[in-house]
């Protein structure tokens, strides 16, 4: 009773909604520090261990760390103490949206910790782009921000490399305007 006590204390203290796994000693809760996690702005991921007899385990900032998955993409975070006994805090600025997943990895007691948690769009909510909460216009992310820098470099690229002679026709064509019309005023004086 008193460990669930204290999931709802840190579900409190972190913005709901939080996620917690049990092992055979420690229970984990893991839960973004804002919520809604919005693409490109400053947040944190929480972390509270507790032991089996329902105790918030302090210390553990060198033990543990967060490890963050998207699309096969991977990046380990360093714990450091949260504002709370027993909670830790892993600073993050998520730059995309989508399924992340995020394991508590590392070693307690001489053994190998690896608890997951996966964001859903059910309890656990994953980092959404601007563009889905803008108000009152939608402000792109920056990863769709270089997508689109991106696309319109391949555009000039291609504009670029497409047939030379077209501007020397160009150039060609103008002249040849310019040189008609100083034959007409020749012919009118």
């Amino acid at each position: 009773m008193h460990k669930y006590f204290l999931t709802l204390l840190l579900g409190a203290l972190l913005a709901l909604p939080v996620l917690a796994q049990e092992s055979l000693s420690y229970q984990y809760t893991v839960g973004f520090a804002l919520e809604p996690v919005v693409v490109d702005e400053p947040n944190a991921l929480l972390l509270q261990v507790i032991d089996r007899r329902g105790d918030v385990v302090s210390g553990l900032e060198e033990d543990l760390a967060l490890q963050l998955t998207l699309r096969n993409i991977q990046q380990r975070l360093s714990l450091s103490p949260g504002s709370r006994e027993g909670t830790y805090r892993a600073d993050v600025i998520p730059t995309s949206g989508g399924a992340w997943e995020i394991a508590v990895v590392g070693d307690l007691d001489g053994v190998a910790v690896f608890q997951k948690f996966l964001c859903t769009e059910g309890d656990f909510k994953c980092p959404m782009d601007r563009e889905t909460i803008g108000f009152p216009l939608a402000a792109p992310s920056s990863a769709n921000l270089q997508k689109r820098l991106s696309e319109l470099e391949v555009g000039v690229a291609n504009a670029t490399a497409a047939d030379p002679m077209g501007f020397f026709g160009v150039i060609a064509g103008v002249l040849g305007l310019l040189a008609g019309g100083a034959a007409l005023m020749k012919r009118k004086i």
